[in-house]
């Protein structure tokens, strides 16, 4: 069952808009990934949760040109019933849910001739911390919060543009998936004569 409630506003002859929710998510039959001490892993049942938070966003042109993004969004997700196949206990975080988030990018187009426009725009992201599914579930790994700045500039002309792109540009190495390497051997008869 979901609420939600929100509002969409314009401000100042579309200069401005704020837009923003709330919601509340009660999650039956929740599915999580349950890692097993050999290595493999199955997806459970992991029985009820929660999910509640809000989200916000700012979208605000203060000259010609110049537009600017702003937004935040926070989601606390946890488990709220057990079940038999999952380790999880009332409480524990939802696998690889992050409590907040947040975005903020900032865009300049600079018109060159009537039909073209040089538009140069730098984003940056915030990932909160969050719980791996891919460990021992008596000890689930926390994974770090992360941070994302790209940029990019492009000339635009008609319908086509050439870009440069840069991704990721403070290098950093984000956890993005747990992966558990799993190997293993099957026996097999092997005749040498």
């Amino acid at each position: 069952m979901d609420y939600e409630v929100g509002a969409k506003t314009d401000w100042d002859n579309h200069r401005m808009t704020l837009n923003g929710s709330v919601f509340y998510i009660d999650w039956k039959g929740i599915q999580q990934l349950v890692a097993l001490p050999c290595g493999f892993q199955f997806r459970a049942n992991a029985g009820a949760a929660v999910s509640k938070g809000f989200d916000l966003d700012l979208h605000f042109s203060p000259v010609n040109g110049l537009d600017l993004t702003v937004g935040v969004g926070y989601q606390r997700a946890r488990i709220t019933q057990t079940s038999t196949a999952s380790p999880q206990k009332v409480g524990d975080r939802v696998y690889q849910v992050p409590d907040w988030t947040g975005t903020a990018s900032a865009t300049y187009t600079i018109p060159v001739s009537s039909t073209s426009n040089v538009v140069a725009t730098v984003g940056y992201s915030y990932t909160g911390n969050s719980t791996s599914a891919n460990v021992t579930p008596a000890e689930p790994r926390i994974r770090p919060s992360y941070s994302l700045l790209d940029a990019r500039v492009a000339y635009v002309f008609g319908a086509q543009e050439v870009a440069v792109v840069g991704k990721n540009l403070t290098d950093v190495e984000a956890n993005l998936a747990d992966n558990r390497s799993l190997a293993a051997e099957t026996w097999a008869a092997h005749a040498s004569w």
